[in-house]
């Protein structure tokens, strides 16, 4: 399974995409399994700060996020999630 802490978050046509920097990769998931990982990472989020947070987004693919990020992973899943919807209409 490999690790990336640098991403950035696309929405595309009937899609999320999470462009991860340390290995040049795409992962493509779709809105609902975005709003899924938003909602994942909402339960991981510390209430007080804390460590790195690692999130699965699919079986081979995780994404190591400092505590203090997680928060605006989870709004630009979310984001991503319905503007992908929308558009999808």
């Amino acid at each position: 399974m490999s690790q990336d802490t640098a991403y950035e978050i696309h929405a595309r046509a009937g899609y999320v995409a999470l462009r991860l920097h340390a290995g040049q990769t795409e992962i493509r998931i779709s809105p609902a399994d975005a709003a899924r990982v938003a909602k994942d990472i909402e339960s991981l989020i510390p209430r007080n700060g804390g460590a790195d947070i690692v999130i699965a987004l699919d079986e081979d693919h995780e994404i190591v996020v400092p505590a203090a990020q997680a928060q605006r992973l989870r709004i630009e899943l979310l984001d991503a999630a319905a503007y992908t919807q929308a558009r999808h209409r």
